[in-house]
C-alpha cells in the first residue's frame, strides 16, 4: 500500500469517528482541552500505525483501544512525576509541590530586576 492510498484508508475508516473519539477522551479525561490532546495524540497514533490496522475491521474500537492507552499512559506519568518532585523537594504537607525540582534552587531568582536595579540612577528614585 503506498503513501496515498494509505491516507485515503486512513481518511475513509478512521476519520468519520473523530467525534466518537472526542466524546471517550472527554468521559476519560473530564475536561475539553485534556480530551482534545488525547484525540490529537490518538489520531497521530493511529495514522504513524495504520499498516498494521486491518481494513474492514472495528476502526472505532481500535481507536478508542488507542485513546485509552494514550490515557492511560499519561496518568502513569503524571502520577510518577508527583513521586518523583516529592522525592526530591522532600517538602511536607497537603499533597506534592508542583514545582519541578530542577527550577526550585532559581524561584526566587530575578535577572531581570537585578539588572534595572544596577543601572537605575539614585536622582530617578
Amino acid at each position: 500500500m503506498n503513501g496515498r492510498e494509505s491516507k485515503a484508508g486512513f481518511e475513509k475508516e478512521a476519520l468519520p469517528h473523530l467525534d466518537a473519539v472526542y466524546r471517550f477522551a472527554l468521559r476519560l479525561s473530564g475536561a475539553p482541552d485534556q480530551a482534545e490532546d488525547l484525540v490529537q495524540e490518538t489520531f497521530l497514533r493511529a495514522f504513524k500505525a495504520w499498516g498494521q490496522f486491518t481494513p474492514g475491521t472495528a476502526a472505532k474500537s481500535w481507536l478508542f483501544t488507542i485513546c485509552r492507552n494514550v490515557f492511560l499512559c499519561r496518568q502513569e506519568r503524571r502520577q510518577r512525576h508527583d513521586e518523583i518532585v516529592v522525592e526530591n523537594v522532600g517538602r511536607e504537607g497537603p499533597g506534592p509541590n508542583p514545582m519541578n525540582p530542577v527550577w526550585a534552587s532559581v524561584a526566587g531568582v530575578d535577572p531581570e530586576g537585578e539588572f534595572f536595579e544596577s543601572i537605575m540612577d539614585e536622582r530617578i528614585i
